[in-house]
C-alpha cells in the first residue's frame, strides 16, 4: 500500500475513534444527569426551584409571574417567577390580603393558605405562630417573620437557605409588596417605578 494512502486511512481511523469517544462521553454524561436527578440544561435541586419560595398557585396574576407553571399534575399548578423577589413579594401580597380579609385571626389565615386537603394545617399554624411569638392575631407588622415562616415551611433547607441567607432579597421583595404593579411586570421594572417614588 502507498505510504500517502495508509497516512489518510489512519487520519480517517483516528477521526472515526474521536467521535467514538465524544459518543461515548456524551452518553456517559447523559446517565450520569439522569442518575443525579438532574435533566438538560436543569437540576432538581436548585435550577428548578421557580423563584416561588411560596408555592404561590396560578390565576392571581402576581407581578413577576413568567406565564410558566410547574407541579401541572394539580388542579392548579403553581407559578414561576422571574426572581426569588418577586416571588416573595406574592406572599406579602397574598398575606397582606388576608390579613384584611380574616381580621389578623392568623389560624384562619393560615386555613385560608394552606388548607387541610393539601396540608399538615395544625403544624403550619404552629411554626407561624411561634415566628410572631406566640400571637394568635397578626397585623402588617408582623408580615417579615410570617413570610419567612412560610419559606422555612414550604422549602427544603438548601432552598430556604437560596431565599433567605441574603437578607437583600426579602427587603427588597418587602418594599416591592409595599406597592401595586400590574401582573405582566417584571422585577426590573417593578424596582424602576419602585426607585423612581422613592428616592
Amino acid at each position: 500500500m502507498n505510504i500517502e494512502l495508509w497516512r489518510n486511512v489512519k487520519i480517517v481511523d483516528t477521526s472515526a475513534t474521536a467521535t467514538k469517544r465524544l459518543i461515548k462521553i456524551i452518553a456517559v454524561s447523559l446517565v450520569t444527569a439522569i442518575l443525579l436527578g438532574t435533566t438538560i440544561g436543569h437540576t432538581k435541586t436548585m435550577d428548578n426551584i421557580f423563584n416561588n419560595a411560596g408555592n404561590i398557585e396560578q390565576g392571581q396574576g402576581f407581578a413577576g409571574e413568567t406565564g410558566e407553571t410547574y407541579a401541572n399534575d394539580r388542579e392548579t399548578p403553581f407559578v414561576v417567577f422571574d426572581t426569588p423577589q418577586m416571588g416573595m413579594r406574592a406572599i406579602f401580597r397574598d398575606i397582606k390580603t388576608k390579613i384584611k380579609k380574616h381580621d389578623g385571626l392568623l389560624w384562619n389565615i393560615v386555613s385560608e393558605y394552606a388548607p387541610p386537603s393539601e396540608n399538615n394545617t395544625d403544624l403550619y399554624y404552629e411554626k407561624l405562630k411561634a415566628a410572631v411569638n406566640g400571637d394568635t392575631m397578626i397585623n402588617e407588622s408582623h408580615l417579615i417573620p410570617i413570610v419567612r415562616a412560610i419559606i422555612t415551611h414550604e422549602n427544603k433547607p438548601e432552598v430556604s437557605k437560596y431565599y433567605l441567607e441574603n437578607p437583600k432579597l426579602i427587603q427588597e421583595a418587602y418594599q416591592l409588596s409595599t406597592m401595586s404593579f400590574d401582573s405582566g411586570t417584571s422585577y426590573e421594572d417593578a424596582m424602576k417605578i419602585y426607585q423612581s417614588q422613592n428616592n
